[in-house]
């Protein structure tokens, strides 16, 4: 009989790159695949960062005036492509789905 991963190992290993944040952008937690994109360790960006500090200067510019508004709004943004900019500099396009949960 097959047993199946537990839903942490699931989150951890997903194909997709998986990040939690807090409503300010402070990442909660970041999988194995997002921080491989980006080449930074989770603990470089868990509590310490801002999703927002990963954008371009454009990418900000339209979180500020787009994505978080659509965010508050609706509850979820569909099919975002933005660049993040990596450990290295380099800006890497992503496409990024959102979904606020509200406790």
């Amino acid at each position: 009989m097959d047993i199946l991963p537990d839903l942490a190992f699931t989150y951890e290993h997903a194909a997709c790159g998986l990040v939690t944040t807090e409503i300010n952008g402070t990442i909660r937690r970041a999988n194995a695949t997002f921080c491989k994109w980006l080449g930074f360790a989770a603990s470089e960006m868990v509590g310490k960062k801002r999703i927002q500090e990963l954008f371009t200067v454009g990418g900000r510019f339209f979180h500020h005036t787009h994505f978080a508004p659509l965010l508050q709004m609706q509850g979820s943004v569909s099919e975002i492509q933005i660049d993040l900019i990596g450990e290295n500099g380099v800006a890497i396009p992503m496409l990024i789905n959102a979904i606020r949960h509200k406790q």
